[in-house]
């Protein structure tokens, strides 16, 4: 089955970044230059982070990188923007503890359809600096355990991987874990102003409210 490669996967690191750090075969930016990988290229160099597709761990791993990267660089609030509907637990997971991690706020966007994995993102962002453009519509949907066979069957680990993340992103909303579990098993929608009012969201659009 054909899975979409998230656009991240494309991100080179900003002209600024020492030459060790480029990923081998980068495409380097020339002024001019439209390509998809120039136009990411000079949105990391501004900042700003764009992820759709699924969040694989290939692709929890170089958002993991940048995400460093930027903060190495300084301090200033970093734009992620997020779309789409796949991605493992285990790489939501990775992501919303560098999340947590660095130093720098996290901004983050929600852009048309964010479901799963990319929902979890979303709701990881630095409280009050998380958005939700006006027509996105956020699904709460348990990100799945990855490819069949990758915890090896350990049925107790994938347990404790879907309470970990059920139980962080509760603490994000400000949410009872029992209200969101029941609302994850049953794949609820929100539209923009329903998110903020369930806690996933601070703002709409560029709302102060």
């Amino acid at each position: 089955m054909h899975r979409t490669t998230p656009d991240i996967e494309r991100f080179p690191a900003p002209p600024s970044a020492p030459p060790a750090l480029l990923p081998v075969g980068a495409p380097q930016w020339r002024p001019g230059d439209a390509s998809d990988a120039a136009v990411s290229e000079q949105l990391l160099a501004e900042r700003v982070i764009v992820v759709s597709g699924e969040l694989d761990d290939a692709a929890a791993h170089r958002l993991i990188s940048r995400l460093l990267l930027l903060d190495a660089i300084d301090r200033s609030d970093i734009s992620l923007h997020v779309t789409g509907s796949g991605g493992t637990a285990p790489a939501a997971l990775a992501v919303r503890d560098v999340l947590a991690h660095v130093r720098s706020d996290v901004a983050t966007w929600a852009i048309g359809i964010v479901s799963g994995a990319m929902q979890v993102l979303l709701t990881a962002g630095t409280r009050g600096k998380r958005h939700a453009l006006p027509h996105a519509r956020i699904q709460l949907r348990r990100p799945s355990l990855g490819a069949p066979g990758a915890l090896g069957g350990a049925g107790r680990l994938q347990d404790e991987l879907r309470a970990e993340l059920t139980a962080l992103t509760a603490a994000d909303a400000g949410r009872p874990v029992a209200d969101l579990s029941t609302d994850l098993d049953a794949g609820r929608w929100l539209t923009a102003e329903e998110a903020r009012a369930y806690g996933l969201v601070d703002r709409v659009g560029r709302d102060t409210g």
